[in-house]
């Protein structure tokens, strides 16, 4: 994990290169704290988005988890899958 205070010459570089492309577009950013405010923002929606990401898988794999469990579910041919697969590639790269 890197720091904010470790390498800060390229913190510095990063962050008056953000503050620059900002200036010349639409978006303002009038100091590094703001780009830095603006970016923890963005970091705390990732982690919002991977954590309802990550809680629906967990769903899924409890819900696979039981039906094997009991029993409702069933062995997969994966050569057979993996056949079926490469036919719906070439079909669709035939069509488009």
């Amino acid at each position: 994990m890197i720091f904010l205070w470790e390498n800060c010459h390229v913190h510095e570089r990063i962050f008056a290169t953000r503050i620059r492309s900002a200036r010349s577009s639409a978006r303002w950013y009038g100091s590094a704290s703001e780009v830095i405010r603006k970016a923890l923002r963005l970091f705390e929606a990732y982690e919002q988005v991977k954590t309802v990401k990550l809680d629906g898988l967990r769903q899924d794999i409890a819900k696979g988890l039981n039906d094997a469990k009991n029993g409702r579910a069933k062995e997969v041919d994966f050569e057979n899958l993996k056949q079926q697969g490469r036919q719906l590639l070439r079909a669709r790269r035939m069509t488009g």
